[in-house]
């Protein structure tokens, strides 16, 4: 991977990733699930808290310190989206990989920039639909 592009996806001064999923396989990759010791526990922790962010942090525990970065989901509004990328930082996610939310905005550079000051900046969700 190049060098400019890990400086996108991983901000130094955040400490977080913000990253556009073209190729949702991704997740299937084995260095994922690395240091997960009790798969079943991680599993059964994900399709429970999928539908309520603010019980997300068992995601987070339960993957004991590797940095979860989560991806977005079916598309929904600009507040909804945004909303939920505050809830899941709050929560302790690391980062996040948006793609439809992103991909099929019909301002996909300014859902961007509204995303990426959430995860970097701390931006408010009323500051980042502003950017929209």
């Amino acid at each position: 991977m190049k060098s400019f592009r890990l400086k996108r996806l991983f901000n130094a001064k955040s400490n977080r990733c913000f990253d556009v999923a073209v190729d949702h396989g991704f997740f299937n990759q084995a260095g994922f699930l690395q240091g997960i010791e009790d798969m079943r526990t991680v599993v059964k922790t994900l399709v429970e808290a999928t539908d309520d962010v603010s019980i997300y942090h068992k995601v987070i525990d339960a993957a004991s310190g590797i940095p979860v970065l989560v991806r977005g989901g079916g598309r929904v509004s600009d507040r909804e989206i945004l909303e939920r990328t505050q809830g899941l930082l709050q929560q302790g996610a690391s980062g996040i990989v948006y793609g439809r939310n992103v991909i099929q905005h019909p301002t996909p550079k300014g859902i961007t920039r509204a995303l990426m000051a959430m995860v970097h900046d701390g931006a408010s969700v009323d500051d980042a639909l502003a950017m929209v």
